[in-house]
């Protein structure tokens, strides 16, 4: 599955999913994750994000996993790890 980036156009907030390409235009219907705004999300065309986004340093992973991570580290004897 490939990734997508998407626009808000009420407030300009840029973020990627990863979507099927039959799925690639369900979050331009959904409400923008910054501001709120629904119905004003444009599908931006323009570059290709190869990989994993947060492997990549594009995106880091969410904070609940954040904290995950880093309490199996601690708990393998580890610092935390790379997002921790």
């Amino acid at each position: 599955m490939p990734f997508y980036d998407y626009k808000c156009k009420e407030c300009g907030h840029t973020w990627v999913e990863f979507q099927t390409v039959n799925a690639r235009n369900v979050p331009r219907y959904n409400p923008c994750p910054e501001c709120g705004a629904s119905g004003d999300i444009s599908l931006v065309i323009g570059k290709v994000n190869i990989g994993d986004p947060i492997q990549l340093g594009i995106q880091k992973p969410p904070k609940d996993v954040q904290e995950r991570l880093a309490q199996i580290n601690r708990n393998a004897g580890g610092d935390g790890g790379r997002y921790g």
